[in-house]
């Protein structure tokens, strides 16, 4: 049945009849997601947190909407019906202006129109293929790629004899012999009567716990603080509150320590203080007359394993590095990559893998403080 021109317009023209008509839409993923393509206007539907809109949803039912934080046709109803009498031909609409989002019945521009657009397939991000072993190029996490919710469970822990603790783990990639990851467990307590077989250097962002060597020798970490673990050591775990730590483990070939016993090392972020680290003045390779001043602190140098706290004014400089790793304390900055042009925003929380002789140029945006781990070859 074809309605008059006079009809279509009155009925389109009503505010109440407009309202009640419109396709209504789920807006359940951060609009961010896909800025790419469709600006802060998308509208996508895979149900978690809800980005602003001034649409409502209806998932049940669906509908064509037009990416507007006002549907286009409410507002231009009187102008595109003249334009479709006007000329006879269907309204052509392009994938910038409108998202399909199942077909509501009800939906008037799809009975102007007869306008079946596909549906857009929402693919949400795959893990970045530098998530795995042997890899030769830059390795990036931020800290929400380490969610406790994402972690693998490992069970509950058969040796423990405190409590009922049960962990969970992620890794993020490996340069030769150093790897980087992710591990919480709740609290409980077991004894580790086997000499380690890695060093282990840990970031706490969560939880308290202890470490005791083989002679009772306690010692105490939290959140902030930095822990080293050498190879061969051994003693006891104790998890007093659930910890959730970012690790670096070094996987070489010789015990390089010599006390007896080996001892953990527990450095506390206080002792991270400017006043605590070693000052070196402007860089004298400072790019764009800018004045990037760092300042540094190395607090393990074993064998091939050396760790430290670096910081950093803002600036830009170039970069080639050992293999190294670090996780950000603060701070935010650009890592352009020579080999392939890419540029790697790095903030506070973010955990980074280099190969050995990246090379390229560093931005310092907001002045940073970093916990690197480098490797030197075994001999």
């Amino acid at each position: 049945m074809m309605l008059s021109f006079s009809t279509c317009f009155l009925l389109l023209s009503s505010p109440s009849l407009t309202w009640a008509f419109a396709p209504v839409v789920s807006t359940t993923r951060p609009v961010s997601s896909l800025n790419a393509l469709y600006g802060d206007y998308l509208l996508s539907l895979s149900g978690e947190s809800t980005a602003t809109s001034t649409a409502t949803a209806d998932a049940s039912q669906g509908g064509t909407y037009i990416l507007s934080q006002e549907p286009f046709w409410r507002t231009h109803a009187p102008f595109l019906f003249f334009f479709w009498f006007a000329f006879p031909m269907s309204l052509v609409e392009t994938d910038t202006q409108i998202c399909n989002i199942h077909h509501h019945p009800l939906s008037l521009l799809t009975l102007a129109t007869g306008y079946q657009p596909q549906p857009i397939q929402y693919q949400p991000p795959q893990e970045d293929n530098l998530m795995k072993d042997d890899i030769d190029t830059l390795a990036h996490a931020p800290l929400s790629y380490f969610d406790i919710s994402l972690l693998t469970a490992k069970g509950p822990r058969a040796n423990a004899d405190v409590g009922t603790p049960h962990d969970s783990s992620r890794k993020l990639a490996q340069h030769g012999m150093l790897r980087a990851g992710s591990w919480w467990c709740a609290a409980g307590g077991w004894p580790s009567p086997n000499p380690r077989a890695t060093t282990e250097i840990f970031f706490v962002h969560s939880g308290h716990g202890c470490l005791t060597d083989l002679d009772g020798t306690r010692h105490f970490f939290g959140p902030g603080d930095t822990v080293i673990l050498p190879k061969g050591w051994s003693g006891r775990w104790d998890v007093l509150q659930d910890i959730h730590k970012v690790w670096f483990v070094v996987d070489h070939v010789n015990i390089e320590e010599y006390g007896n016993p080996i001892r953990v090392l527990v450095t506390h972020y206080h002792e991270l203080a400017s006043q605590h680290l070693h000052h070196q003045g402007i860089r004298a390779d400072a790019l764009d007359d800018t004045k990037p001043s760092p300042a540094s602190l190395t607090y393990y140098d074993v064998g091939p394993t050396k760790v430290g706290c670096w910081t950093c004014t803002s600036g830009s400089f170039p970069v080639k590095n050992p293999q190294t790793g670090f996780h950000v304390l603060e701070g935010v900055f650009l890592m352009h990559n020579d080999d392939d042009g890419s540029t790697q925003r790095v903030v506070a929380g973010d955990t980074v893998l280099l190969p050995r002789g990246w090379s390229g140029q560093w931005d310092v945006i907001e002045p940073v403080k970093k916990l690197w781990v480098v490797t030197k070859p075994e001999e």
